[in-house]
């Protein structure tokens, strides 16, 4: 995170991404090492989450944050833009049970540079929604998920095709809602 600071100051902004980026991944592997939802593992996601808003402020165009509400709490994900603005479709990416949201940024890099719009999302019983508002899966899992669908049919950047994508775990939650 410093030599993306370091980077910025010097006016070189692709260097200050892509440390940020380094800078991600090693809070994200960082986090895992706690199975548990342990302070510890909160606090570590927290700062892991903070590594992301600083990689969404430097990109280009810089994601977006995405927070809806659901049940007693909340689910999150990243809006990742073609360099166009708006697309003619959009993916939904889910992680599975240890790599969440922003894990899939290379996912999200690979869909926007072919003109296709990505939301990275984490639904019931993945990062945030985990860690900070308790929400797990349960037997209505696919419900939590469903929601980032309606934020794409929602936004008129997003197109009018929707594709889902899940990995690993996150395959069953895509399954059940394609």
């Amino acid at each position: 995170a410093d030599a993306a600071e370091t980077a910025l100051t010097a006016g070189h902004r692709l260097t200050a991404l892509r440390s940020a980026r380094w800078a991600v991944g090693a809070a994200l592997f960082a986090q895992m090492a706690e199975n548990d939802d342990t302070p510890l593992k909160q606090e570590l996601y927290r700062h892991y989450v903070r590594l992301v808003s600083r990689v969404a402020e430097l990109s280009e165009p810089p994601m977006e944050r995405v927070e809806l509400p659901y049940r007693d709490g909340g689910l999150v994900g990243w809006l990742c833009l073609p360099r166009a603005g708006a697309s003619t479709a959009t993916v939904v990416v889910w992680g599975g049970l240890s790599g969440w949201g922003a894990a899939y940024l290379r996912a999200a890099d690979a869909l926007t540079t072919r003109g296709l719009a990505c939301l990275l999302a984490e639904g019931p019983g993945q990062g945030e929604p985990r860690l900070v508002d308790r929400l797990y899966v349960d037997q209505h899992v696919a419900d939590g998920f469903a929601r980032f669908l309606d934020v794409v049919a929602d936004d008129p950047r997003l197109g009018d095709a929707v594709g889902v994508e899940g990995n690993s775990f996150g395959g069953l939650f895509a399954a059940h809602l394609a």
